[in-house]
């Protein structure tokens, strides 16, 4: 009975250590393949310092009001494409990802809508975007905007 209970635990062992080493490969394959991509595939934006954070803004086209989109709760500046690409037919666009989401750099807490608007701002000010500027916010984008746009009405 001792026998095979030293047996049995010594195959559950080694099973743990297999499953331990699994996770682990996965990880460093998951990271790994990321780096590539990154490298393959930079987004088509710029990556701005906002606060010691890398914050991702694409713009394209040109002309006046700089139109700014905002997305909602989770979406990411890729997925306002098409209408990002028919603004910038008539003015210049510019499609952002907040701090946590898409190439923008991962976060460790929600953000008030304060602090999203204060981002905001650091962005478009790293990025050389000034007024005159038109925000625009789908689903809780609209929400954040409605502090942007007290910070915004006072900048030059």
């Amino acid at each position: 009975m001792k026998r095979l209970r030293t047996i049995l635990v010594g195959l559950g062992g080694v099973a743990l250590v297999g499953v331990v080493s699994l996770v682990i490969g996965g990880f460093a394959y998951q990271e790994l393949s990321e780096a590539g991509h990154r490298k393959a595939f930079p987004p088509p934006g710029e990556l701005v310092d906002v606060d010691r954070r890398l914050m991702y803004i694409h713009c394209m086209g040109s002309g006046s009001p700089t139109v700014v989109f905002e997305r909602g709760l989770t979406g990411c500046a890729a997925g306002i494409g098409p209408v990002h690409r028919a603004v910038a037919e008539t003015t210049r666009s510019c499609a952002y990802d907040r701090d946590g989401l898409g190439y923008s750099a991962p976060t460790d807490h929600a953000q008030p809508a304060s602090e999203s608007a204060a981002q905001l701002h650091g962005l478009l000010a790293g990025a050389g975007i000034s007024a005159p500027l038109v925000l625009v916010g789908a689903s809780r984008g609209a929400c954040l905007r409605v502090p942007s746009t007290t910070r915004f009405r006072t900048r030059s």
